[in-house]
């Protein structure tokens, strides 16, 4: 059996040639590794063909791509299946849709070699199942996809240094789609490979956006995820590209003080206003309840961006850092 491959599901939409490109690019300029990375695109054509040969090319020291192709559009369930099929002789797989950004080395302060020490720790640990690698942006990011409710104290059973990296061991996560390096057989022995397919009578999924089965392979398969041994790369590496402004920020290190106590990549400065001195990252859920209080007292009040600054802070009484630091910090 072989050891590892990173694993990438991409389909035929407007700007998803440049965001694969752009997921390729960063996580080799953040690791060490050569790798055998298989990529799948649904719906593809003869330009995809062509582009992805371009990029074969271009990383052919650092990367033995496969590249395969569907006429069709699989969904996301038909096109991971088709992938985990290609890649059943892996052991382990780092999952990665084509539109996920591997931030720099200063906002995750993770060592270049992390996943081959990821690797090792599993083989260490055979009782790991997955290791789960999303970083969130911002407040938002948790009310829109959760993060608080699986990293609080009730879901956090300890967290462990391996060689420099911070584990964080769940009691329980569901399944999700997410950036995740996964033990492949444990999938399979628990139900959740294969997951569901809905394909129409034209050999298209069904599952698609603006249908009512989008996102139905992974909603059925969440639950069945609560029986993996589940770890969190603290605070992970990979943010969604493709909802990143890139217009707003730029490129892809932190706002704030760099250091966010839950591994926020832009937080606001209202939230860094009302960070405590006196909690860790569990406590988000708590600070996401006082940043929602805090939009409550000032939405519609006409209040300067100063008198905002002081209503956050008067949530709170241990300060994190002083309004001058956080101005300092926003530039």
């Amino acid at each position: 059996m072989e050891k590892f491959c990173i694993s990438t599901l991409t389909h035929d939409a407007s700007g998803r040639k440049t965001l694969l490109e752009e997921t390729i690019k960063l996580v080799i300029e953040n690791t060490t590794t050569n790798y055998d990375w298989f990529i799948l695109v649904n719906n593809s054509d003869e330009s995809w063909v062509e582009h992805l040969n371009k990029l074969k090319e271009t990383y052919k020291e650092r990367i033995n791509f496969s590249f395969h192709h569907s006429p069709y559009n699989l969904g996301p369930g038909g096109g991971i299946n088709r992938l985990n099929e290609i890649t059943k002789d892996y052991k382990y797989t780092l999952f990665l849709e084509g539109d996920w950004f591997h931030t720099s080395q200063q906002s995750t302060n993770l060592p270049k070699n992390w996943i081959e020490l990821l690797i090792q720790y599993m083989d260490e640990n055979p009782k790991t199942d997955q290791i789960l690698l999303r970083k969130y942006l911002h407040d938002t990011d948790d009310r829109m996809y959760g993060y608080g409710y699986w990293i609080s104290e009730r879901n956090v059973e300890k967290v462990e240094d391996y060689r420099g990296l911070n584990l964080v061991h769940l009691t329980q996560k569901e399944y999700t789609n997410n950036p995740v390096l996964r033990k492949n057989q444990s999938f399979y022995d628990l139900d959740i490979f294969p997951l569901e397919e809905h394909i129409g009578k034209d050999g298209n999924s069904l599952e698609v956006k603006g249908n009512e089965k989008w996102g139905i392979a992974e909603i059925r398969a969440e639950s069945k995820g609560y029986k993996l041994k589940s770890l969190y790369l603290g605070f992970g590496a990979f943010i969604h590209g493709d909802g990143y402004d890139l217009k707003k920020y730029k490129n892809y290190d932190h706002k704030g003080c760099g250091s966010c106590i839950y591994g926020l990549l832009k937080p606001v400065e209202s939230w860094c206003a009302m960070c405590p001195s006196d909690v860790d990252f569990t406590n988000f859920e708590h600070h996401q309840q006082l940043y929602e209080k805090w939009h409550g007292l000032v939405h519609e009040k006409g209040f300067n961006e100063d008198e905002k600054l002081e209503q956050a802070r008067n949530l709170i009484t241990n300060h994190r850092y002083s309004l001058k630091e956080i101005k300092k910090y926003f530039g």
